[in-house]
C-alpha cells in the first residue's frame, strides 16, 4: 500500500450537467424523488435483462440515463422486433403497476420512462472514445504529461474530451478526424486533482466504509466483501496496494494480503485476500457496510445487490476521511489519464458533489460508493480535486467483467449470512 497525491491539472468542462446542474446546485434530491429515481432504474434494468440479456449487450442498440425530473431516457438508433418487444414490456409495466413514491408535482399518470431517436448508441460512443484516444497516441497528445479526460454523454450523444492547454494544431487534427461527435473544451479554473489514501476500530465483520492500512501506516477505506469460487476478498481502491502479496491490517490486526490490483489494465481496484492462514481468529465475511454508524455498536447498512450507473444517477459514498458524501454522476463513462501518474488511462465515472459539501479528502480511497435507497453498490471512490467538488468512482460492472471468468463469476457478496472465515 503506497500514499499517492497527484499534482497535475485535470479541467473539466462547460459541459457537465446541463438541466440537472440547477437541481445538483440547489438541494439534494427529496426522499420521494429518490424512491422514484431508484423504483425506476430497478424496473427498468429487469426488463432490460430480460430482453436484451444484460446490460452490456442493451449498449449496442441505444443509451439510457435519468431526467432531470427522475424519468429514464431511452434512445435506440432503431426500432427492430428486440426494441419493439422492450417497448411492450414497459407499457404492460405501467399498467400493473402503481407507483407509491411519484414527486409531488409529478402527476400519477405520467411515465415513468421517455424514448427518444438516437443517432449513436452507448456502444458507438464507446467505440469512438477508443478510436479519440488512438488518435491522440498517435499524435503524442497522451503523451505531453497533461492530465486529460474523456467522457461518454449518453444525454447529448457524444464523446467530451478535456484537457488544458491543448495546441490549436492538435485540436483541429482531433476535430478534422472526429467532426462532429467529439467535443474538446479547455477550463483552466479547476484544481488539481489527486488520488486520495485513508473507522478506526479493530472490526471482526469484514465490509465497507472501513479502515484498512499497511505495516508503514498508509491508509484507505474499503468499499465491501466480494466472493470468486470459496474465496472472498476486500475491495478498496487499487493504488492503494501494490499487489505484492504484503500484509495488510484492519485496526492493529492482520486482515488479509495485498492480493492485486488492476490499475495497469486500465481500473483502479484493489483486492485483500481473506485467507483463513491470514487471519485473526473470528473474522467474518459480510455484506455489511459503516454508513452512519457512529452512534451505533454495529455497521448500520448492507449491501443488496449491484447496479450499473446511469447519467446523472444520485449517488453517495461512505469513507474514513469525510464520512457519507453524495453527488450527482454527471459523466458515468469517462477515461481519465492523470499527469505524472505511472498508471495511464484509467475508466471511471465522474461524480459532481452537492453544493456546498466537501465529497471526499485524502483517505477516502476505496469507499463504497451506491445508492442511497437500495443500497445497491455502484463502484469504489478513487480520488477527488484539492477543493473537494468532485470525484470520481471505478464502476463495479468493471471490476465484475475484470476478474470474472467464463465458469467462475466474481461478485460482490450481498447474501445475509456472515461467513467465518477464521
Amino acid at each position: 500500500m503506497k500514499k499517492h497525491t497527484l499534482t497535475a491539472l485535470l479541467f473539466f468542462l462547460g459541459i457537465l450537467l446541463m438541466p440537472l446542474a440547477v437541481q445538483a446546485e440547489s438541494s439534494p434530491p427529496t426522499k420521494d424523488e429518490l424512491f422514484f429515481r431508484s423504483q425506476n432504474q430497478n424496473s427498468v434494468e429487469q426488463l432490460i435483462q430480460e430482453v436484451f440479456g444484460s446490460y452490456d449487450a442493451f449498449k449496442k442498440y441505444g443509451t439510457v440515463y435519468f431526467a432531470d425530473d427522475g424519468t429514464i431516457m431511452l434512445g435506440f438508433t432503431e426500432r427492430n422486433e428486440k426494441v419493439k418487444t422492450f417497448e411492450n414490456k414497459v407499457n404492460d409495466l405501467l399498467r400493473e403497476t402503481t407507483l407509491a413514491y411519484r414527486p409531488s408535482l409529478m402527476k400519477e399518470t405520467a411515465p415513468i420512462v421517455h424514448y427518444k431517436r438516437a443517432s449513436y448508441s452507448t456502444s458507438d460512443l464507446e467505440h469512438v472514445e477508443k478510436q479519440l484516444w488512438n488518435k491522440m497516441r498517435q499524435l503524442g497528445v497522451a503523451e505531453q504529461n497533461k492530465t486529460m479526460m474523456t467522457s461518454i454523454d449518453t444525454e447529448h450523444e457524444k464523446v467530451i474530451l478535456e484537457v488544458h492547454n491543448m495546441s490549436s494544431i492538435d485540436k483541429e487534427k482531433l476535430t478534422e478526424a472526429f467532426p462532429s461527435i467529439v467535443e474538446i473544451q479547455e477550463n483552466a479554473n479547476l484544481s488539481s486533482p489527486r488520488i486520495q489514501l485513508s473507522r478506526e476500530r479493530d472490526w471482526t465483520k469484514l465490509g465497507g466504509g472501513i479502515r484498512v492500512h499497511d505495516s508503514e501506516g498508509n491508509y484507505c477505506t474499503t468499499a465491501g466483501v466480494a466472493q470468486k469460487g470459496s474465496r472472498y476478498f476486500l475491495l478498496t481502491a487499487g493504488h492503494c496496494l501494490n499487489g505484492d502479496k504484503s500484509v495488510v491490517y484492519q485496526g492493529s490486526t492482520v486482515v488479509g494480503h495485498d492480493h492485486s490490483t488492476a490499475n495497469y489494465t486500465g481500473i483502479d481496484v484493489g483486492l485483500i485476500s481473506l485467507d483463513a492462514n491470514t487471519l485473526a481468529s473470528g473474522r467474518y465475511a459480510t455484506r455489511l457496510f459503516y454508513e452512519r454508524a457512529e452512534d451505533k455498536s454495529d455497521y448500520d447498512s448492507f449491501i443488496t445487490g449491484y447496479a450499473p450507473v446511469y447519467q446523472n444517477a444520485y449517488v453517495c459514498k461512505s469513507g474514513i476521511s469525510t464520512g457519507v458524501t453524495c453527488g450527482y454522476v454527471t459523466k458515468s463513462s469517462t477515461t481519465v489519464d492523470f499527469a505524472n501518474d505511472r498508471y495511464g488511462e484509467l475508466k471511471a465515472a465522474f461524480i459532481r458533489g452537492e453544493k456546498g459539501s466537501f465529497y471526499s479528502r485524502g483517505g477516502d480511497s476505496g469507499a463504497i460508493t451506491y445508492d442511497p435507497i437500495t443500497h445497491k453498490l455502484y463502484g469504489i471512490h478513487i480520488g477527488g480535486v484539492a477543493n473537494g467538488t468532485y470525484g470520481w468512482m471505478t464502476k463495479i460492472t468493471d471490476v465484475i467483467d475484470h476478474y470474472s471468468s467464463p465458469n467462475e463469476p466474481f461478485l460482490p457478496y450481498s447474501n445475509s449470512q456472515n461467513i467465518k472465515l477464521s
